[in-house]
C-alpha cells in the first residue's frame, strides 16, 4: 500500500483598495434667482461608498453670476476620489422696487428739486442697489395752477432690471399780491 503524503501550505491573500471613491453629483448645473436663500451645496451628492464629500468654493446669491463648487472625497483607505463639479448660476430677472415720493402741491415761486419734494429710493434682490435717476416733463397750466410737472423716476440694477414711476408736482400762485399805498 502507498502512503500519501499530505502537503500542507498557507497562502496569505492581501486585498489592497486602491480605488477613490466615485462621486455622483446631480444636477451638475443649479440656476437660482438672485435673492434665493443659500443653497445646501451637498444636496444632490453622494458617493458610491458612503465617503464624506468636502466642497471648495461658495455660492452667493446675493451677487449675480456664476459659481463653480468642487466636490471632493477620501475613503477611509486614503484613496481619493476624482473632483467633480457643479455650476450655480444666479441670475437677477427680478425689477427692483421703487418707492417715489407722494405728489406734492407747492406755492409759487417753488423749489421743485428733490431736495424739496423729495427722493425716490429703490431696493433689489441682489447688489449691488439699483441706481435712481429722475427726468422732468413740465407742461403750463390754467387758472391758479402754474405749472404741472410729472417727475419720472427709474431704478435700474446691474443686470440691467428696471421700473419707472410718477410724481407730480404742482405749482400753484393762490396768494394774491400785496398793494402798497403810497402817501
Amino acid at each position: 500500500m502507498q502512503q500519501a503524503t499530505l502537503s500542507v501550505q498557507t497562502k496569505t491573500i492581501t486585498v489592497q483598495d486602491t480605488v477613490g471613491p466615485t462621486i455622483t453629483v446631480t444636477p451638475d448645473t443649479i440656476t437660482l434667482e438672485a435673492g434665493s436663500p443659500s443653497p445646501d451645496l451637498l444636496d444632490g451628492v453622494t458617493t458610491d461608498d458612503g465617503s464624506t464629500v468636502t466642497t471648495t468654493g461658495s455660492v452667493d446669491t446675493s451677487t449675480p453670476g456664476t459659481y463653480v463648487i468642487t466636490y471632493n472625497s477620501v475613503d477611509a483607505q486614503g484613496n481619493a476620489a476624482a473632483p467633480v463639479t457643479r455650476t450655480y448660476i444666479i441670475q437677477d430677472t427680478t425689477d427692483p422696487v421703487l418707492t417715489v415720493p407722494a405728489d406734492v402741491t407747492l406755492e409759487f415761486p417753488a423749489d421743485t428739486t428733490p431736495a424739496n419734494t423729495g427722493f425716490a429710493t429703490a431696493t433689489d434682490n441682489a447688489l449691488p442697489a439699483p441706481t435712481v435717476t429722475f427726468s422732468d416733463v413740465s407742461v403750463p397750466g390754467t387758472g391758479n395752477i402754474i405749472e404741472v410737472i410729472t417727475r419720472t423716476w427709474t431704478a435700474t440694477d446691474a443686470t440691467g432690471n428696471s421700473v419707472s414711476a410718477d410724481q407730480t408736482i404742482t405749482v400753484q400762485d393762490t396768494v394774491g399780491p400785496t398793494i402798497h399805498s403810497y402817501t
